[in-house]
């Protein structure tokens, strides 16, 4: 089962309440498109990093965006969350796995 945790982006009144730190998110505040940039536009995944590196809940939404989408491959992950783009935290998830297996 898929833990219900949605950051700061959600849609209204069909999903459980967002989490209590993602008002405080930086993206919470811009078009959710930010997040999401397409494939190979490097100036869009900058400026939606740049809203992250300055995020005061960077550490809570890594959190959270690991604990959601768990074991997922990249092809099933979307947008830039905690800084970071869908292979980056395919691979930290990965990375994680083996090292609590060692």
């Amino acid at each position: 089962m898929i833990p219900k945790s949605y950051g700061p982006h959600r849609a209204p009144d069909t999903l459980e309440p967002q989490p209590n730190w993602a008002a405080s998110a930086k993206c919470a505040t811009v078009d959710p498109e930010v997040m999401y940039p397409g494939p190979n536009d490097g100036a869009a995944y900058k400026t939606a990093r740049d809203l992250c590196d300055v995020c005061p809940v960077l550490a809570e939404c890594f959190a959270d965006v690991m604990a959601y989408e768990g074991n997922a491959t990249a092809k099933y992950r979307y947008g830039i969350r905690a800084g970071l783009t869908p292979a980056e935290r395919a691979n930290r998830h990965t990375r994680s796995r083996k090292q609590a297996a060692a």
